[in-house]
């Protein structure tokens, strides 16, 4: 329960707001998300990504017109622990992703497989309906209103960086995770258990 108090504050504020910011970015469609698909992901942390001093958030002239800014240009796999999650109204699976150490959050994202915008993309459908599949059946299936995974769930995840909508106070997501620069894991190529 300690968890999940901070995320439900935020809940009503924006959960059936979301946008379609840099939708083919956050999906993966994008060209150059298309190259970082081939990428070999690189191992990293929770409390790495989330720390604005170890990864600044790019230019807001890197992110405009929809583009993949420079520091987006990579795949990450993360151990991490699940601790609440989400289906937005846009149809991702937002899941609250808590450092092993410490207490850094972060967002990561599953899209929804059936959209439209990856009717050419056989190999992203595929991986977010295993990526889904995988939540629904070893965490539990999200609704539409932010549930805390009790116990946390340890998983080890991969995707590719993105950076969300940012404010002078950092990201808050509408359930309550900030992060003070921005960045998610969006989309979520594959999950599993971890030990």
């Amino acid at each position: 329960m300690q968890y999940i108090l901070p995320f439900l504050i935020f809940i009503s504020s924006s959960i059936f707001s979301q946008g379609t910011y840099r939708w083919d970015v956050k999906i993966g469609v994008d060209t150059a998300g298309q190259r970082v698909y081939k990428m070999k992901p690189k191992s990293t942390s929770v409390s790495t990504l989330a720390s604005k001093k170890e990864n600044p958030r790019p230019e807001k002239k890197e992110i405009q017109k929809n583009l993949r800014a420079d520091k987006e240009k990579r795949q990450v796999t993360v151990k991490a622990y699940v601790i609440a999650l989400v289906e937005a109204d846009d149809g991702d699976y937002h899941l609250v992703l808590k450092a092993l150490r410490g207490g850094k959050t972060l967002v990561a994202e599953i899209p929804k497989p059936d959209q439209p915008k990856l009717k050419g993309f056989p190999g992203y459908k595929k991986k977010y309906a295993d990526a889904r599949d995988f939540v629904d059946n070893n965490i539990q299936k999200p609704t539409g209103t932010i549930k805390e995974v009790n116990p946390p769930v340890k998983v080890e995840l991969t995707g590719y960086v993105f950076f969300d909508v940012f404010s002078e106070k950092g990201h808050t997501h509408s359930h309550g995770t900030a992060v003070e620069n921005a960045i998610e894991i969006h989309p979520v190529l594959k999950i599993k258990k971890a030990k």
